[in-house]
């Protein structure tokens, strides 16, 4: 079994690295099912539906940042920017997305952080 170091994983947007900008993050990637179940089976059946995927993580908050500037305006003006997401070496994610919420945080004792969400829009390729 493999076992990857997160020193690794980098993740882009529009073309700029967020490095070092990264608390954490989540892709999840979907598929719903039809049900295809006819009269007469003892059983239900599925085939594959449409796929979706939704992003999520919280970045260290920083407005003189281009990229994360960049991001707060997607937002606000409903732009798709290009994610690609290289988990390892051998595993890089390349997609659309929608940035549907930006916000920006605040805790005594601790740094400014931004949770981000994402919507993924058309297909994700994967390589």
């Amino acid at each position: 079994m493999a076992v990857y170091n997160t020193n690794s994983v980098t993740i882009t947007a529009g073309g700029n690295s967020l490095a070092g900008y990264i608390a954490d993050f989540t892709v999840t990637l979907n598929m719903s099912t039809v049900e295809v179940t006819s009269v007469g089976d003892s059983d239900q059946f599925h085939v594959p539906g449409i796929r979706s995927g939704t992003a999520q993580g919280t970045l260290f908050y920083d407005q003189g940042n281009a990229t994360i500037a960049a991001l707060e305006l997607a937002r606000r003006n409903g732009t798709e920017v290009t994610f690609v997401f290289t988990w390892h070496t051998a595993a890089t994610y390349t997609c659309q997305a929608l940035v549907t919420s930006f916000a920006p945080t605040v805790a005594p004792g601790d740094v400014v952080k931004a949770s981000i969400t994402l919507q993924i829009t058309g297909a994700v390729t994967i390589a």
